[in-house]
């Protein structure tokens, strides 16, 4: 979708942390790819390289919520309206 940059808004998420959250956009390196690391037959959908600023976002209790601003540039501030909004529901 060639959405290249992401901010995690805390403020509107529900029920998520994480210790050293981002304050500004991040660019996106990693990519989805099927690997066999995951044991399952047929493997399992795996990000590369690992991405700490991003990874390790932990639910805290249910419902949660998570919500994903995405840019394609990259954005002057958090500011910016981004060009979509992702939201995964966990209940």
């Amino acid at each position: 979708m060639n959405l290249n940059y992401i901010y995690v808004s805390y403020a509107d998420s529900q029920n998520i942390t994480k210790g050293e959250k981002l304050s500004t956009a991040y660019a996106i390196p990693h990519f989805i790819h099927q690997g066999g690391s995951c044991g399952y037959p047929g493997g399992c959908n795996n990000m590369s390289p690992p991405t700490p600023e991003i990874d390790g976002v932990e639910i805290t209790g249910y419902p949660a919520k998570i919500v994903a601003w995405l840019w394609e540039e990259e954005p002057n501030s958090i500011e910016e309206t981004p060009d979509m909004i992702f939201v995964l529901y966990f209940k």
